[in-house]
């Protein structure tokens, strides 16, 4: 019997563009609500913190555009502080796990400034785990706890990872690709989606956490906000100006926040 949305884990899928996100979503079934599976494509990067909801039986994806371009060096828009907001009050009823993408094997610093940002949203108490795209040669395998350990050096905690392969079945096909090539990319997508269904239901939380109480949510907002400009090495006064549009912007955007005068003296 399929799941019910209540019942259904939300999960959080953090990486930079062209990581393989898009592609984990689509091969596990996830479409969003028009019934439309996520796009696959070289997407530029963006600085938006977008974010798209899928779900199949079980899952309730979140995919995020911006969400791994946190050192990129560029100014943060208002477009994307906006999104931020929205991110905020839209998944409100939290998470149960976060999956981090990588398609390499080194220390990431995307992944190092992503998930302190993310860390301050979602606070430290939801399970997080590593996954490592585009690994043919090791479909399926676990990554090794010196591995994760070298990560938790970096304060990167993952309760575990693995390493997974979705190539473009499609593309394959159109390229008329030897069906022995096409058999074998199934083969893999098939295991990845075993291993990674296998990590989901064993370090999941069982109940998805709230990200906030409205009451504390522009405090939660300022912080947020003053780590995305900390890493971005930006000026005070320039933090200080987006941080009052963030919270007009908050008033506007969710009717059961109060936001006072007095915070935005508080800045």
């Amino acid at each position: 019997m399929a799941s019910t949305h209540l019942s259904k884990k939300r999960i959080l899928i953090i990486g930079k563009t062209g990581v393989g996100k898009s592609s984990i979503i689509r091969y596990m079934g996830g479409v969003d609500n028009n019934e439309k599976k996520p796009t696959i494509s070289n997407k530029q990067r963006g600085e938006t913190f977008e974010n798209t909801l899928y779900k199949n039986e079980e899952f309730i994806f979140a995919d995020t555009i911006g969400f791994g371009e946190t050192n990129l060096g560029g100014r943060p828009s208002n477009i994307m502080i906006k999104n931020l907001i929205v991110f905020l009050v839209n998944n409100n009823e939290g998470f149960n796990l976060v999956i981090y993408v990588i398609d390499n094997d080194r220390i990431d610093t995307y992944v190092k400034n992503t998930y302190q940002v993310i860390d301050s949203i979602l606070g430290p108490n939801i399970p997080k785990i590593l996954v490592r795209t585009g690994d043919t040669a090791a479909v399926g395998e676990l990554i090794p706890q010196d591995g994760l350990d070298e990560w938790k050096r970096e304060n990167c905690t993952f309760m575990n990872g693995c390493r997974v392969s979705y190539a473009n079945i499609d593309q394959m096909i159109q390229e008329n690709k030897p069906e022995i090539h096409i058999k074998v990319a199934q083969e893999n997508i098939e295991e990845s989606n075993r291993k990674l269904q296998e990590l989901i239901s064993l370090h999941s939380n069982t109940d998805a956490q709230r990200l906030y109480d409205p009451k504390t949510l522009p405090d939660r907002l300022k912080q947020t906000v003053t780590l995305v400009y900390k890493l971005w090495k930006l000026d005070e006064t320039t933090l200080r100006s987006t941080l009052c549009l963030a919270l007009v912007v908050l008033k506007n955007t969710e009717k059961n926040i109060f936001v006072d005068s007095s915070t935005l003296y508080m800045l």
